[in-house]
């Protein structure tokens, strides 16, 4: 898309729709990039808080070079380029998205700006690392998986607790050892407290160096009645997914991973119960919300809440209901006949049916893979491991992230490997794992390479 007229609504729109019906008839697939050297460039969309995380990660990261940002705030974008030395900053996506010199794009936008970024960058030729939540619907998020297979481009989301290994040991706790016996109902919690963000009498003023055309993208262009444009735009239906699309997307999926191992994609239906109260402010979103999901097996629901437990209070709720331990606040309850397991971010707990503690697990530090073609690397994903050198070599990573691939087809999990040297191959082209005691290379079969070192 040419960038020297002027950006209007008419060609978002024009533009979306040629991509959707593009997507519809599968086929060819783009050139890859030329091979140059062993670093890969870096772009980053959105230079908000999030995006400031993320670049933090890969600035600190061999062979991986930050070389562009951009943001519609040009301060925001300004920051964070000097902040991570990249030698080009942009108002306009687009312009990143033709810039030579990036390889690989981060989307960490406004929520509704996510699947159209990420289209875009793999029709530019780039691999893609996109926050979640993918998408506002069903659809949208599928013309991104369509744009992959399309373009043949690899699209990481943001669901970065799936990576952790401990996920691993918590389905083989309950699924294969059977520690706690059938499961009976699986509920996620999210009890974090947050606060209003005002309600204003007239329109909020777009601050001065936002390009609000760009900012809005495929949103509607409606006034804002809320106190700052940053941030509290996840609470807005136009731009936003409120609490179920921001943490409620992490301990769903933590709960479709760990028990139900992805074996539900979609509830035969849901019944749905909250809203927004006590604040009387601009937002749309539920601060209060339940959710039942009949999955066709054992029943799921969601807790959702951002309210204190008391008036003017800042503490969260607790979620006991019934069980003899607390639930996490953020995190999940797996119950079982014969006990429960209760998990979060990094750390999960098993106890028999008296509260008594039975067996704890452990996330991990951050750890980086980097998925080479030929001797240049294309994409960076993260895991997490607190082991030792010495027993990284059992973790099963190839079926925790890098089946996620859209190049990769789905075949069985490779085997556990054992902690000296060992390959496993299942069938079609899904990748190998050769492990070591210090470090973990994941091996196509056209020799294609990653490899995580602890």
């Amino acid at each position: 898309m040419p960038h020297n007229q002027q950006f209007s609504r008419r060609s978002f729109v024009r533009t979306s729709l040629a991509a959707g019906a593009g997507l519809a008839a599968l086929g060819s697939t783009s050139p890859a990039f030329p091979l140059a050297n062993d670093e890969i460039g870096i772009g980053i969309i959105g230079c908000g808080g999030r995006g400031g995380e993320l670049s933090g990660g890969f600035k600190s990261q061999p062979g991986a070079r930050i070389v562009a940002v951009a943001d519609p705030d040009q301060g925001r974008a300004a920051a964070l380029a000097k902040k991570v030395d990249a030698k080009q900053h942009y108002s306009d996506l687009r312009e990143l998205l033709d810039d030579s010199a990036v390889d690989v794009v981060v989307v960490s936008t406004c929520n509704h700006w996510h699947c159209l970024a990420s289209i875009w960058a793999m029709q530019a030729g780039k691999d893609v690392y996109v926050e979640k939540p993918l998408s506002h619907s069903q659809w949208e998020g599928r013309q991104v998986v369509n744009a992959s297979r399309k373009y043949d481009k690899i699209v990481q989301l943001g669901t970065q607790q799936r990576s952790d290994p401990m996920q691993a040991e918590l389905k083989k706790f309950l699924h294969e050892d059977k520690a706690l016996g059938p499961i009976q109902y699986a509920q996620a919690n999210r009890l974090g407290t947050r606060g209003s963000i005002g309600k204003r009498a007239t329109p909020l003023a777009i601050p001065e160096g936002v390009n609000y055309d760009l900012w809005l993208g495929p949103a509607q262009d409606l006034p804002i009645y809320r106190n700052q444009l940053h941030y509290d735009w996840h609470w807005d239906w136009n731009t936003g997914s409120g609490e179920m699309g921001n943490w409620g997307v992490h301990v769903l999926d933590d709960v479709r991973n760990v028990a139900y191992q992805d074996t539900v994609s979609t509830p035969q239906s849901f019944y749905a119960v909250g809203g927004r109260v006590g604040w009387n402010d601009a937002g749309e979103s539920p601060n209060v919300h339940y959710v039942y999901f009949d999955t066709g097996t054992f029943p799921c629901f969601i807790a959702l809440s951002n309210l204190s437990s008391s008036p003017g209070g800042k503490g969260g709720w607790y979620a006991k209901a019934g069980r003899p331990v607390n639930g996490p606040g953020s995190g999940y309850i797996v119950a079982c006949e014969g006990g429960y397991l209760l998990g979060s971010r990094g750390q999960a707990k098993a106890y028999d049916r008296d509260g008594k503690e039975i067996r704890a697990f452990k996330g991990a530090r951050w750890t980086t893979c980097t998925r080479r073609t030929s001797s240049k690397p294309v994409v960076h994903a993260t895991v997490r491991s607190r082991m030792p050198k010495s027993k990284l070599g059992t973790l099963p990573l190839a079926g925790a992230i890098w089946r996620t691939w859209p190049t990769a087809r789905r075949g069985p999990t490779p085997a556990t490997a054992p902690a000296t040297s060992c390959r496993t191959s299942p069938s079609g082209d899904r990748w190998w794992t050769r492990c070591t005691r210090s470090s973990i290379r994941l091996v196509s079969r056209k020799g294609n390479s990653a490899r995580a070192r602890s």
